[in-house]
């Protein structure tokens, strides 16, 4: 048997939720690391994430566009 779930994506925030489960809701941020894979929110919505990363605001209206996403640091991301 398979369980489903439910899946909300917007432009400030995602939300998940499995039947008979709390949903789960984070802001609509991509944090990157240079030695981990990506995470979606941030570190203070996350237990798992520890410390402070790269954050991605703006990029759920930018899926498709050809032109990378510019981080505060200068550096740039496509997807």
């Amino acid at each position: 048997m398979s369980n489903a779930i439910g899946l909300s994506i917007g432009t400030l925030h995602f939300a998940a939720v499995r039947a008979g489960a709390q949903p789960l809701t984070r802001q609509a941020v991509v944090t990157l690391w240079p030695d981990r894979a990506a995470e979606v929110g941030v570190p203070s919505e996350n237990p798992e994430l520890t410390r402070p990363g790269l954050v991605l605001r703006g990029f759920v209206d930018r899926v498709g566009d050809p032109a990378p996403l510019i981080a505060a640091d200068g550096s740039a991301h496509r997807g």
